[in-house]
């Protein structure tokens, strides 16, 4: 293991020890300062697989499927947006359309906000990345919210 020594590094930060973890080249480590990734290598493996390398799991993704599997897996979510965009269309009441309509905002919002999350382009949260991230309850609230959707599809042959 080699251990950084960094001069001041703002926000209170006097020096940090950055640890680069076996395995791991030390320009991650380096570049791992000022973000939650810091307090990750300096905890060790243990840190990164509990918190904050779960939320990055479309990071993850792009490390081991480079372009052509970030846009198969922005396209499968492209059309499940689309779908539910169709199914709010074609809702029999106002109610059925705008219950997809909320919770398709809630997905794409998931989506997206992930994505950025994920590029840099927003703060790190404990948002999940629906249908890919670890957990069980994310996963049932979204099959349920996509139950909704579905059952609001079926219903547009009732009377």
């Amino acid at each position: 293991m080699t251990t950084f020594h960094l001069p001041d590094l703002g926000e209170g930060l006097a020096e940090a020890e950055v640890v680069a973890i076996k395995g791991r080249n030390e320009g991650d480590a380096i570049r791992a300062i000022g973000t939650a990734k810091a307090d990750a290598y300096k905890l060790g493996v243990e840190a990164m697989g509990t918190n904050f390398g779960l939320l990055q799991i479309f990071s993850v993704l792009a490390e081991e499927q480079n372009f052509a599997g970030v846009h198969v897996t922005l396209g499968l979510y492209l059309f499940v947006i689309l779908r539910a965009i169709e199914a709010a269309r074609l809702a029999k009441d106002r109610l059925g359309a705008y219950l997809v309509l909320g919770v398709l905002a809630s997905f794409t919002f998931q989506v997206i906000y992930n994505v950025t999350m994920s590029a840099g382009l927003a703060p790190v949260k404990g948002l999940t990345l629906p249908l890919m991230s670890y957990g069980g309850s994310s996963m049932i609230a979204t099959l349920a919210a996509f139950g909704l959707i579905l059952n609001v599809r079926m219903r547009r042959f009732t009377n």
